[in-house]
C-alpha cells in the first residue's frame, strides 16, 4: 500500500514529493479513460463549438446539473441551477475558444463534491467563495458556507479540501489540501503564466476552516499536469483536473482542448459527467 504520510525525518524535494501525491491519489484505480463518443453526440458538441458562447446553452434551461451556493436571507445552501451562462458573460468568442465562466468550473466541480466526496472526505470550495467580487483578491468563506459546503458533499470529517481558484478574465487554476501531509498543491495547465494567487497563509486559514487544524504556512507544490497549448482553456483543463482529483485516477493525455470542450459541453446537457468517464456522477433527480 502505498503510504500517503511523508517521513518526518526527510524532507524530499518539491517534485519528488508531487510525484509522491500523485502515487497516493492515482496508483490504486489506473488513469481516467475518455469513453469514445457516439457519432450523435459528436454531431452535436461539433454543431456547438461554432457556436457564439454568449448564446447560452438553451438544452441546459431547468436543469440540475450545476450547483450554485445562496446566501440569501441568511441561509447558507446549494440549489440547482437554470442559469446556462457557462461561458464568459461578454465573451463573443465561439464555444471553441470562448473562456469558461465560473459557473461551468463551480458547476463541476459542485457535482463532483455530491457524487464522489463522500467517499474520500473530500470538499469543493466554488470560486465564487473564495474572491471579492470582479477583483483579485482571495476571501475566506464565512462559517455558514464552509457548513454548506461540507454538507453538500456529505462529510463528516474533512480530509481534502479542493478549490477552484478563479483570476478574473486571466485565468484558472485549482488547489487541493491533503490534511494528511498537511500540504497546499497546486494543479495548473499553464505553468508559464504569472498571475496572483492566495497566499500561504490564506491557503492555511481556509485549511483550518474546514478541518479544524492549521497548518503551516507552505507555499503549494506544483503537481505535473498536461499544459493547455492556447491562451483560453485554462477552464476546461481545471474542470479535467477537478474530475481526476476527486475520482483519484490520473488524468488522461487529452488529444486537444477542442475535444475536452465538447465533453463538457455533453456534460453539461447530458446532466452527468459520463462524457468524462465518470459513471454514477449526476445531478440529482
Amino acid at each position: 500500500a502505498v503510504q500517503a504520510r511523508l517521513p518526518q525525518d526527510s524532507m524530499p524535494s518539491a517534485r519528488a514529493r508531487a510525484c509522491l501525491l500523485q502515487a497516493v491519489w492515482w496508483s490504486q484505480e489506473g488513469g481516467l479513460q475518455l469513453p469514445e463518443l457516439g457519432a450523435e453526440d459528436e454531431a452535436w458538441a461539433e454543431g456547438k463549438l461554432a457556436q457564439r458562447a454568449a448564446d447560452g446553452l438553451a438544452e441546459l434551461e431547468g436543469r440540475s446539473f450545476g450547483f450554485v451556493y445562496t446566501g440569501k436571507k441568511g441561509r447558507a445552501e446549494f440549489k440547482p441551477s437554470s442559469d446556462a451562462s457557462f461561458a464568459d458573460e461578454e465573451s463573443k468568442a465561439t464555444w471553441a475558444t470562448a473562456w469558461f465562466s465560473g459557473r461551468a468550473v463551480d458547476a463541476v466541480g459542485t457535482l463532483l463534491a455530491r457524487g464522489l466526496g463522500k467517499r474520500t472526505g473530500t470538499v469543493f470550495v466554488d470560486s465564487a467563495g473564495t474572491r471579492t467580487s470582479k477583483t483579485e483578491h482571495f476571501r475566506l468563506p464565512t462559517a455558514e458556507r464552509v457548513a454548506a459546503i461540507t454538507r453538500h458533499a456529505g462529510v463528516e470529517r474533512v480530509e481534502r479540501v479542493v478549490m477552484a481558484y478563479s483570476i478574473p478574465k486571466t485565468h484558472w487554476l485549482c488547489y487541493v489540501y491533503v490534511a494528511e501531509q498537511s500540504q497546499w498543491f497546486s494543479l495548473n495547465s499553464s505553468t508559464g503564466l504569472t498571475t496572483p494567487t492566495p497566499s500561504a497563509a490564506d491557503l492555511a486559514d481556509l485549511a483550518e476552516l474546514f478541518t479544524g487544524s492549521r497548518p503551516e504556512a507552505h507555499a503549494p507544490i506544483a503537481v505535473p499536469v498536461q499544459q493547455q497549448e492556447d491562451g483560453y482553456s485554462c477552464g476546461p483543463f481545471t474542470c479535467l483536473n477537478l474530475a481526476c482529483i476527486f475520482s483519484g485516477r490520473a488524468p488522461p493525455e487529452v488529444a486537444d482542448a477542442r475535444d475536452l470542450r465538447k465533453r463538457l459541453l455533453l456534460a453539461f446537457r447530458s446532466d452527468t459527467l459520463v462524457p468524462l468517464g465518470l459513471e454514477g456522477v449526476a445531478g440529482p433527480a
